[in-house]
């Protein structure tokens, strides 16, 4: 006969060893073997990457480094060397190839410290003869203790495991797996609920003008949210994550200006553009930091010194950048930017223009397909000859655009909408990869230096590389837009965002 297969509880709070031998007597003597002890630091990034795909990273000593997933171990390294862990850290080998997917540039920091202590325990009958063995496994995180009972049959003894069961049902519920992910799950870590993205406060017959502030206002919370993690460095993604978020919030007043009252804008437009102006030098420090190993490799073994001289100088510039910034966020001008900007999108609607008190999906339509035509004309403009700067206002148009259509998405039909930002994503890969070179051979040129002669050089040679890049991608540009702009596509627009259609002057409605 078959056994049946190990069960596990969780205890009730308070319940311990000592409830467990009385609820088992008098059927069981119970002996209870010394504890193996362990002590493990579990590491994720700000947004519980790891965790909600399913993985958990943690250290021990002597251990070192093992990632699991699904409860199933993937790939195992030596111990960190510090608190502060990138992928690029770990040596090279199946763990670091399993993590770089998977955290990007985000760093990975400890979010816990787990200790499990495992106890195991036999059950005798009267003829001392062990019938059941089992275990009382012990989590503690930050002072928490949790408790879980695992009872597992031996074979021959099914009716003594069912008696033991039966006899410390008073003493448990929940039924669950005594598995790392399991027992961390149970101690409902913080870190391990990032927030995630919710959606907007609005709906389709909301008035324009209050969609709009709920909006910006959530797009500003947002950015504050990433702020202490710029100030203390723990990686570039935060700074990203806080300028994409002012940058959202800036298209969308900007997107929206009709909506809203002259005092609002006069209020909103130059504050929020000093917020992200702020942090201008540092983020295309950080771009060029992110990449440098990249552009190491694009050039001669012998322009490494002046390489590793630039990449020194931008690190002791990017130093002086963060102090600028982390300075700003702690003065009286930031907080009372930040301040007035939320105070004024708390106001209630005070519906001074005819958009403002508009339902706001009609004006959202109206809005996508007026933009849609006049990008339509400003792509049909370009040619080879054209300027490097209608190509960016090309760019920044499309930007706009696939704002608006995020913006509102949850009013959409979401699938199809999802679609068409995806085919914008697609196109803004080409020209966004135009622009980061300009920007980049921008940014590298204002480094030359003719005291500097290594360096000089590698940025010689490293610039003329990214021009012979830029100018491949800048060939593509009007096979990219020639492919993208078709007549199936201004159907596709016409239907998912309303017919257009025209009053008498023949303006679009």
């Amino acid at each position: 006969m078959k056994a049946a297969p190990e069960v596990s509880w969780r205890l009730e709070d308070g319940a311990g060893g000592a409830d467990i031998d009385a609820a088992l007597a008098p059927r069981f003597a119970t002996e209870w073997r010394e504890p193996a002890v362990t002590a493990r630091v579990c590491y994720d990034d700000a947004d519980a990457t790891l965790w909600h795909a399913g993985c958990v990273l943690f250290g021990s000593d002597p251990g070192g480094l093992c990632l699991l997933r699904d409860g199933e171990p993937v790939a195992e390294s030596p111990p960190p060397a510090g608190e502060r862990l990138f992928w690029w850290d770990v040596p090279e080998g199946a763990l670091r190839a399993a993590l770089r997917p998977l955290v990007g540039v985000r760093a990975l920091l400890p979010v816990a410290t787990h200790e499990v202590s495992r106890h195991e325990l036999l059950l005798q009958n009267q003829d001392r003869k062990t019938v059941v063995r089992g275990s009382l496994t012990r989590s503690v995180v930050d002072g928490q203790c949790l408790q879980y009972l695992t009872l597992t049959p031996m074979r021959g003894y099914d009716d003594e495991f069912e008696s033991a069961s039966r006899g410390v049902r008073q003493l448990v519920h929940a039924l669950a797996d005594v598995d790392l992910q399991t027992l961390l799950a149970g101690h409902r870590i913080a870190a391990f609920a990032a927030a995630r993205v919710a959606p907007m406060p609005i709906a389709d017959g909301m008035p324009t003008e209050q969609a709009v502030r709920a909006m910006a206002h959530v797009m500003l919370e947002q950015a504050q949210r990433h702020v202490d993690g710029v100030v203390r460095d723990i990686d570039t993604e935060f700074l990203h994550a806080y300028r994409v978020s002012l940058r959202k919030a800036r298209s969308l007043v900007s997107l929206m200006k009709k909506s809203l009252p002259e005092a609002a804008l006069d209020t909103l437009k130059p504050r929020l553009s000093r917020m992200a102006g702020t942090t201008n030098a540092l983020r295309d420090l950080d771009v060029y930091l992110l990449a440098h190993h990249e552009y190491a490799a694009l050039l001669p073994a012998g322009f490494a010194p002046g390489m590793d001289e630039l990449t020194a100088l931008v690190r002791a510039r990017r130093a002086q950048a963060h102090a600028q910034v982390a300075a700003y966020f702690a003065s009286p001008a930031y907080r009372d930017d930040v301040d007035a900007c939320l105070a004024e999108l708390a106001l209630p609607p005070v519906l001074a223009t005819p958009m403002a008190a508009r339902p706001v999906l009609g004006v959202v339509k109206r809005q996508v397909l007026r933009r849609y035509a006049a990008i339509e004309a400003l792509a049909a403009a370009i040619n080879p000859e054209s300027a490097d700067d209608d190509v960016h206002a090309l760019r920044i148009e499309f930007k706009k655009l696939r704002y608006l259509i995020e913006f509102f998405i949850d009013l959409l039909p979401k699938k199809r909408s999802m679609k068409v930002v995806a085919d914008f994503k697609k196109i803004q890969g080409v020209l966004g990869a135009f622009n980061d070179l300009s920007v980049q051979i921008d940014f590298l040129e204002g480094f030359q230096d003719p005291r500097r002669g290594a360096m000089t050089q590698a940025l010689g040679g490293l610039t003329a590389i990214l021009h012979m890049k830029k100018t491949d991608v800048r060939a593509r540009i009007g096979d990219a837009l020639a492919a993208y702009f078709t007549e199936n596509r201004a159907i596709e627009f016409g239907l998912l965002f309303g017919a257009r259609q025209r009053d008498k002057r023949g303006t679009v409605q």
